[in-house]
């Protein structure tokens, strides 16, 4: 596991997507890439 988990986010969604579908993610590292790739 990475460190890149904010205690806002846990195992559950991205908090930061605006889209229902793409927050809903497996693990917190597919989080961060749709963070990254929606930048």
């Amino acid at each position: 596991m990475t460190n890149f988990i904010r205690t806002d986010q846990k195992h559950r969604r991205c908090a930061e997507s605006p889209d229902e579908k793409e927050s809903a993610c497996v693990n917190d590292s597919q989080c961060q890439l749709n963070k990254e790739f929606r930048k």
